[in-house]
């Protein structure tokens, strides 16, 4: 394979990965990284349904695509590729075609991976002879090889890369011996192939099989098996269907006919789903020069596998450089429990046998093997400690080192990846961070001064970055409401989407929310079991907690049905009920997730309503995100698209008529819990939000005065955009009707949206003001606002200027 032309670098390539930003993806020997281009392809298909119903043609332009770029990655002819669901169905199909009474002899190896192994151990009840040959710490020998290959073989079988510890085969030297005595030869290529140059006339093989969802990077249900030719078998493969027909669209139940290219080896329709991301895969990987790749992953390999021998692991992989492929294996007497860890961290491994494999891919770097290393020695260290041998049996864990000692100990080898968060948070919710000790602080302030010293991949240093931002808030005295909440943990959907991807936007809020409702309905469950310590003071009694998890679970309810998480409301007892969603939620959540909740928790006194009234502020938050994101996403659409603007704004109308959900569940607060934390949250105040400001600003241009308040001044990123030209709604609106484009009905329909929306956005400030009331009283805000005077002359701001139904 020659080099390709303008190929992109590692990094470039990385960006078409996204979710590695905050995942360490190892795991490419088991399933690629899922890349923008595969959920492309996926949104292509799906429009392909929408648009046609049944895109058949569509999907045979998949098909033979997919047949087309594979060949050519391999150097073969697409004529010599036949497109099978998985390796096993291939290796069968090669198989089927061998009359084992003639050459009865089939030699595989001990490196074979079990789903080919076993395809050769069955060919036993149809008269072959497996003679199986034995490797050594994972390597086979090519004069062991050599010597099992004589007259009587019928098939040799090698992979091109073990799967277990990633040692390349001697493949010249078995076709060598395989073509001295005329044996065919098979090789599974799918441990190497997109890792590295494949040529199949390099290797002089007869068939060679690889699937797509390792290097290849697509998904499970497509794999491609390469036939040299044709004329080589003693009988049409056994297995058959449609797609191997000389004419699949013939539809004759009474003819079996065999094409002569290597479709003959194909069955019947293939999985739709895993050709477009196949394909999506192949347009990635054709675009590098493999040889900067297959150099690429070999430095990744060296150097993980120095890194781990110098923690005092025992890693399995080749002596040799030039014999090593993409993976090493880690030996770990419980690779499992290894990977479950690992997994929680947001780390992905492959375990298998005795050891955890960990593979590159050209997206991977050495940030992702400092954090994979620094998981590894956490791990390590945590199973060494696990019990306390002054405390005798029955008791597993030791005390918990306070935060101070163990920040000191993590700042000797400072990695973000091991950072203590569980003594920090401890430390933290067991004060309230108004209350946190200077020295904690003043140790805090440090990590942060040496922040360029610290090791870890880019996703862990940013949510180090943004902890260390939250947590020091006060210290710094640039307290509000942003860093309490700690919004900046959350990546809740909003500006950062650009192009703006609404899809993508409504799950982050579904899943967000749902964890946030969720966890807030998890805590008052732990209290109610007495199974939590955390902010104990002014418990509410078992009767409000019940309250609370039926309006929790009122208001958590659509966002579970779109999630597709399932949750039996049958039950009497709201508890049961809030248990499961509680579980269903939990389920789904990555190490990423979980620490996101984690570290997003710092309230600044110990009184148990304050976990409430954070989380409900956090939820109101991420829906005005949304909601926002569906705002910025209709506005191009008022020129030429009114019944797209029509659907953006009820979507976001029934968003923020959602979310309005959350305002029973807020009132449930005592009034007496909630002015006690308060007096710690001075400076902090709604009138900082700058999402609800975003949703204000794009309806419509404020009047001078508001733009000149403090409402904006709070928010001056969002009055400078303003400020700038930023188009609105109500301005777009104007346009639209000014350009005589939009016919009487197209006007009405958008006017009756508008002012639906704005209808549920008064709403929305009534009872706000409302609730203030009754737990404020005439206290002033802790924005330094009035407080309750200024939510209710806020009330009755216009939303929409032009529409001309909006009244006072």
């Amino acid at each position: 394979m020659t080099a390709v032309i303008n190929a992109p670098d590692a990094a470039t390539f990385r960006r078409s990965f996204p979710a590695l930003e905050d995942t360490v993806h190892l795991a490419s020997c088991s399933m690629g990284a899922r890349s923008l281009d595969m959920d492309r392809a996926m949104a292509r298909m799906l429009e392909a349904m929408a648009r046609l119903g049944a895109p058949w043609r569509e999907f045979e332009d998949q098909l033979s695509e997919a047949r087309q770029r594979f060949a050519a990655l391999i150097g073969a002819r697409p004529e010599q590729i036949a497109v099978v669901p998985n390796v096993s169905v291939g290796a069968y199909q090669v198989a089927s075609t061998r009359q084992w009474d003639r050459r009865p002899k089939l030699v595989a190896t001990t490196a074979e991976f079990p789903s080919v192994a076993h395809v050769w151990l069955a060919q036993r009840q149809c008269g072959a002879e497996v003679v199986t040959v034995d490797g050594r710490d994972g390597a086979v020998r090519a004069e062991d090889l050599a010597s099992a290959v004589d007259g009587r073989t019928g098939l040799v079988s090698v992979p091109l890369v073990t799967y277990r510890d990633g040692v390349r085969l001697p493949i010249a030297e078995v076709v060598d011996a395989a073509r001295a005595v005329g044996a065919p030869v098979f090789v599974d290529a799918y441990q190497a192939i997109g890792v590295e140059p494949v040529n199949v006339d390099e290797l002089g093989c007869d068939y060679l099989v690889a699937g797509a969802m390792k290097y290849l990077l697509g998904l499970p249900g497509v794999a491609f098996l390469y036939v040299r030719s044709t004329d080589a078998t003693d009988r049409p493969p056994q297995l058959t269907g449609s797609m191997a027909r000389i004419d699949p669209f013939a539809f004759d139940p009474l003819t079996l006919d065999f094409p002569e290219e290597a479709r003959r080896f194909e069955t019947g329709t293939p999985a739709v789903p895993a050709l477009y991301a196949a394909n999506a895969g192949l347009g990635l990987i054709e675009a590098l020069d493999l040889h900067a790749v297959r150099r690429h992953v070999s430095e990744l390999v060296a150097y993980a596998a120095m890194r781990l021998t110098e923690q005092g692991e025992t890693v399995r992989m080749a002596a040799e450089a030039a014999a090593r492929g993409a993976h090493i294996g880690l030996v770990d007497p419980q690779p499992e429990a290894l990977g479950r860890f690992l997994a929680e961290r947001q780390i992905v491994v492959s375990p298998r046998g005795d050891s955890v494999r960990l593979s590159f891919h050209y997206y991977n770097g050495t940030d992702d093997i400092d954090a994979a290393c620094g998981q590894i020695r956490t791990y390590r260290e945590s199973r060494a400690c696990r019990r306390d041998p002054r405390s005798g049996p029955g008791r597993d864990d030791m005390p918990c080192e306070p935060a101070g000692g163990k920040l000191a100990a993590w700042s000797s080898v400072p990695d973000a990846t091991t950072f203590p968060y569980d003594a920090l948070m401890a430390e933290y919710l067991s004060r309230g961070k108004h209350f946190v000790p200077g020295e904690i602080l003043d140790a805090l302030g440090d990590v942060r001064s040496g922040f360029q010293r610290i090791r870890g991949s880019r996703g862990e240093k940013k949510r180090l970055e943004d902890f260390l931002d939250t947590a020091l808030d006060k210290h710094d005295g640039r307290y509000e409401y942003t860093t309490y909440l700690a919004l900046g943990l959350l990546a809740l959907p909003g500006e950062q989407d650009v192009p703006i991807d609404v899809a993508s936007a409504e799950l982050r809020h579904d899943r967000l929310f749902a964890q946030l409702i969720g966890d807030a309905l998890r805590f008052e469950l732990d209290a109610l079991d007495h199974a939590t310590g955390l902010l104990p003071e002014m418990r509410p009694d078992a009767r409000t907690t019940q309250k609370r998890l039926k309006l929790g679970l009122n208001a958590i309810g659509p966002a579970l049905r779109r999630l597709d998480l399932r949750v039996d409301a049958s039950a009497d007892d709201p508890a049961s009920v809030a248990r499961q969603a509680c579980d269903a939620v939990a389920g789904g959540q990555s190490r990423s997730d979980r620490l996101r909740l984690q570290l997003s928790m710092l309230p600044v006194f110990v009184v148990h309503d304050e976990y409430l009234f954070i989380r409900v502020l956090q939820s109101f938050e991420t829906a005005f995100a949304w909601v926002a994101v569906h705002l910025r996403a209709s506005l191009p659409a008022f020129a030429g698209r009114p019944a797209e603007v029509v659907r953006r704004l009820d979507r976001a109308n029934g968003m923020l008529g959602e979310a309005a959900r959350l305002f029973p569940l807020l009132a449930t607060m005592q009034t007496e819990s909630f002015r006690t934390f308060r007096v710690y949250t001075e400076g902090a105040s709604a009138i900082q939000s700058r999402n609800y400001k975003t949703i204000e600003s794009l309806c419509r241009m404020p009047d001078r005065s508001r733009l000149d308040s403090i409402a904006y001044h709070s928010v001056p990123e969002v009055r400078e955009r303003l400020l700038a030209g930023q188009a609105t709604l109500d301005d777009a609106f104007r346009s639209a009707c000014e350009s005589g484009l939009l016919a009487s009905a197209q006007r009405e329909a958008l006017t009756a949206a508008m002012e639906r929306f704005a209808k549920t956005l008064r709403q929305w400030r009534q009872t706000h003001y409302r609730l203030a009331v009754r737990l404020l009283g005439e206290r002033p805000g802790t924005g330094y606002t009035e407080g309750t005077p200024y939510l209710k002359a806020v009330r009755t701001i216009p939303v929409f200027r032009h529409t001309g139904r909006e009244g006072s």
